[in-house]
């Protein structure tokens, strides 16, 4: 590995110490390497040297920066990816030699990061404020109030004293994986992080808690997206009225569709809301997590325009009053099964899979599979194509057992096609104490799949954020141990890892070792060709530099990119060199630029690209 590697706290503090130091040594951001660490040596595990080495202290010098780098330093400091120390270095450099202007350019490349990532803190730290639950439970000195919170920052000392300010009186503290919160009514204080298990899971007020988030629910206001764009799904997990929510929104359609019907009416009871009773079939754009737009089907034009339509009092407006006739609406069209075509074969060569990551995305609808949700099972279109599928919804939550046993039974005209699996993230992107339940429930989901033979990969999928270090080697080896009966890939992102000692390590331990397509930054690992167990695998992400690495952007802003030829064929060749390499019996590669269906275009042009080359040979 290049460059210097300096190992600091993620704190403010702790980066100002090290960045004051480097400026007076004249270090240049190109020659660093920066590396977070709790506290631990800078032992890099024996894997590396780190020269993390400091001046002696004669040659510190003050740098004079604004007085607005340091408040935007307070806060990019908050954030949980550590690629904030070299741009935060990086513009501090540029400041200090001489840009005076640049924190006031808000279309230059290294602000526009810094910018998001400072709108990302502050966009947390208001979650927070919003999202806390506090519960009641008993200690010595009475009640105390406890709420447990999952920041996607580190936002706790930050934000703590807004509720001490809003709760003086009260004490109560807030329990993070992070760090915790405590207030005595007297004095803050913060303690290291618990897991979730240290928080109480109800009390006593929450079931009146629950009733009256029931009764003010308003089903003809019903808004998907703009309450998950205010209410993140995120933060559900820990907020006591998301366990109604399901059942809530499950019942919205079918209670307007009859209060259209029947006019104003009694609402139905807390505890019916609650329980879903009476709930109609509600369509697909309703549902949880669904994230589609509402159908813009001409027959649901009177339902619109009904659930708009408002007096000045707030209560819907009659349908007469409207000029729409008060008949029931028609049921929701039914469309018929629609199969993927007979004589669509997989993509297969010898020694070869070929596939994409996941398959149920509204963009591929009309692209990949036909329009509508109604008959259309998006999984059999995909595995009609291909013979290698990774499942994207497992880094977001285990499988379920049924959920597996499903892909396996719907697929089963497929004996070829095999499967790859993205471990769920809190074990490679948030990476707290994990319970073994945790890891339970993953090996229960995955269960179907392994007994079957259909599993050819658990892949663990760390972000560019994951530096090889200390804490870091300790953390991958947990992960490996815990899931040593499956197939295991490791995709690693930053080049400290590009390094012998690591893949020997994986090699030892027969864990294979992912090679990865992605936009090239400073110390961004590089495409190659390495294998470390039987099945070598490549991974395409496209090369959207400008999305990659903005705070705001979303998945398929990050994932919007279309292979050209050229840029396909160097990764053909990989392919065939290393299927024609001894220790290699099968390479695998998938596409995960899947926004608008790229992949599958992508991955069909890699398909034919080997074929074309192929033929050629033979002639």
């Amino acid at each position: 590995m290049t460059g210097r590697v300096i190992t600091i706290e993620p704190s403010w503090e702790s980066f100002r110490e090290a960045a004051r130091r480097l400026l007076a040594d004249g270090v240049s951001p190109k020659e660093l390497i920066w590396v977070e660490s709790g506290g631990a040596a800078t032992e890099q595990l024996g894997l590396l040297d780190a020269s993390s080495e400091r001046p002696p202290p004669s040659s510190i010098a003050s740098a004079r920066v604004p007085k607005a780098f340091v408040e935007l330093g307070e806060v990019v400091a908050c954030h949980r990816e550590p690629v904030a120390w070299p741009w935060l270095y990086r513009v501090l450099w540029r400041v200090a030699s001489g840009e005076r202007n640049l924190l006031r350019d808000p279309a230059d490349a290294d602000m526009v990061v810094l910018n998001g990532m400072e709108r990302a803190i502050r966009r947390d730290s208001h979650k927070m404020k919003a999202f806390v639950r506090f519960r009641t439970v008993e200690d010595p000195e009475g009640d105390r109030f406890v709420a447990w919170f999952e920041p996607k920052h580190r936002i706790v000392r930050r934000t703590a004293p807004f509720f001490m300010r809003r709760f003086p009186s009260m004490r109560w503290s807030i329990l993070t994986p992070d760090e915790c919160a405590h207030w005595d009514s007297e004095e803050l204080s913060f303690t290291p992080g618990l897991s979730r298990d240290a928080a109480p899971n109800t009390d006593a007020l929450e079931e009146a808690w629950l009733t009256y988030y029931a009764h003010t629910f308003n089903p003809a206001r019903v808004r998907v997206q703009a309450m998950r764009a205010e209410m993140p799904v995120y933060y559900w997990r820990n907020m006591p009225e998301a366990m109604a929510i399901p059942n809530l929104l499950r019942a919205a359609p079918s209670r307007v569709r009859a209060m259209i019907e029947s006019g104003i009416r009694a609402a139905p009871t807390a505890r019916e809301m609650l329980d879903g009773s009476g709930a109609g079939e509600s369509s697909a754009g309703n549902r949880v997590g669904d994230g589609r737009r509402r159908s813009q089907d001409p027959e649901d034009a009177p339902l619109r325009k009904a659930t708009a339509a408002r007096d000045p009092s707030g209560v819907p407006v009659p349908l007469d009053q409207l000029g729409v006739t008060a008949s029931p609406l028609p049921p929701l069209r039914r469309a018929s099964p629609q199969e993927p075509p007979a004589d669509l074969v997989p993509l297969r060569f010898p020694g070869i899979r070929i596939g994409v990551a996941g398959w149920d995305y509204p963009d591929w609808a009309g692209r990949v599979y036909p329009h509508g949700r109604d008959g259309v099972d998006r999984l059999r279109w995909v595995a009609a194509r291909f013979d290698l599928i990774e499942v994207n919804s497992t880094f977001y939550r285990p499988a379920s057992r049924k959920a597996a046993a499903s892909w396996l039974d719907r697929t089963a005209d497929r004996p070829e096609l095999q499967f790859a699996a993205k471990l769920v993230r809190s074990f490679t992107h948030e990476r707290g104490a994990w319970r073994d339940s945790d890891v339970a429930a993953v090996k229960e989901g995955m269960a179907p799949l392994l007994e079957a033979g259909k599993l050819t990969s658990l892949l663990i999928q760390f972000p560019w954020s994951f530096k090889l270090g200390y804490d870091e080697r300790r953390h991958l080896k947990r992960v490996l141990v815990a899931f040593s009966e499956f197939p295991l890939h490791v995709e690693v992102r930053h080049t400290s890892w590009n390094h012998t000692g690591f893949r020997d390590y994986l090699a030892g331990r027969g864990v294979g070792l992912v090679n990865i397509d992605q936009p090239i930054f400073e110390n961004s690992i590089e495409p190659a060709e390495e294998f470390t167990s039987s099945i070598a695998y490549l991974r395409l992400h496209g090369r959207n530099a400008d999305n990659w690495f903005r705070a705001e952007a979303t998945r398929d802003e990050r994932y919007d990119y279309s292979y050209s030829k050229a840029e396909l064929i160097p990764w053909v060749e990989r392919a065939e060199r290393l299927t024609g390499t001894s220790g290699v019996e099968e390479v695998e590669i998938v596409f995960n630029n899947h926004y608008r269906g790229q992949a599958v275009d992508n991955a069909a042009e890699f398909g034919r690209l080997l074929k074309s080359r192929a033929e050629s040979r033979a002639a």
